[in-house]
């Protein structure tokens, strides 16, 4: 077993089975910022009235913290996939939390036995844990971590999980 705390542990395994959500998520939130123009950043100039910049509160809007969060993430599981790519392992990462197979099917498909499953899955979480530490959302001396909000569950508050916000 890896020397992550189990709800850390858990924690990444739910950014790893909702990759694609998360990445679906941040588009839509993107599309959404883009695509309105109501409270714009309006600037108050005395007995002139106000000046508005759809440009400049577009950005803003864009660098939010929560758009960042899931920027990173999408990044780190990025990285997780090209380090492991074209072995095994990346192959286990499909396989286990994107198409949600079961731990028999994915063994008798990558010819390994389940030793070898449970080890390889520990060693790629385990990376991520290093890469989301690097990147400032995990903490392992306070055994925290940031997840995107809309990921964050009942069972991850009270686990070290960080909200968002």
């Amino acid at each position: 077993m890896s020397m992550l705390d189990s709800n850390i542990f858990r924690a990444i395994e739910k950014v790893l089975y909702h990759y694609f959500d998360i990445k679906r998520e941040l588009k839509d939130k993107e599309e959404e910022i883009m695509n309105s123009h109501k409270n714009e950043l309006r600037i108050n100039i005395t007995n002139v009235g106000f000046y508005s910049d759809p440009t400049a509160s577009t950005a803003i809007k864009l660098c939010s913290e929560e758009l960042e969060l899931m920027r990173k993430w999408i990044q780190i599981v990025d990285l997780a996939r090209a380090k492991f790519k074209d072995t095994g392992k990346e192959r286990l990462l499909e396989m286990k939390y994107f198409e949600e197979l079961a731990i028999e099917y994915i063994c008798s498909k990558l010819h390994i036995e389940r030793r070898t499953f449970y080890h390889w899955r520990d060693d790629i979480v385990v990376y991520i844990a290093n890469l989301a530490a690097k990147y400032g959302l995990y903490d392992p001396e306070n055994n925290k971590i940031e997840i995107p909000a809309f990921l964050t569950a009942k069972s991850l508050k009270k686990c070290g999980t960080k909200k968002n916000k």
